[in-house]
C-alpha cells in the first residue's frame, strides 16, 4: 500500500524539469545507463532525438517541479556512476 501511496505522490510532483545523463548514437548502451540509474531507484527513460541529421538516444531522469530539485538528484547520480549530467525544461 505504501509503494501504492509514493507513486501516487510520485506522479502529482510532476514538473517540466529532467535531467539527461546521456545522448549515445547506440541504443544499447542508452539502455545500460537506463538500468545503471534505474537501480539506484529513479524514473529513468530513453527519448530518440534527431539531432544534425544523427539520432541519439538521450536517457532521462523524469519529471521534476523545482529545478533545483533536479539539480540535486543529478549530482547525486554524477557522484555514483560518474555521468555528466545537464537538467533540461520540457514542459
Amino acid at each position: 500500500l505504501s509503494q501504492v501511496f509514493s507513486f501516487r505522490k510520485k506522479t502529482e510532483d510532476f514538473g517540466p524539469y529532467v535531467v539527461q545523463i546521456g545522448a549515445f548514437s547506440s541504443e544499447e548502451n542508452a539502455k545500460r545507463l537506463k538500468l545503471q540509474v534505474r537501480q539506484l531507484g529513479h524514473d529513468v527513460s530513453i527519448n530518440k532525438v534527431d539531432s544534425n541529421g544523427k539520432t541519439f538516444y538521450a536517457v532521462r531522469v523524469n519529471r521534476y517541479k523545482l529545478k533545483r530539485k533536479a539539480e540535486e538528484i543529478g549530482k547525486d547520480i554524477k557522484s555514483k556512476l560518474g555521468v555528466n549530467y545537464r537538467v533540461l525544461y520540457r514542459p
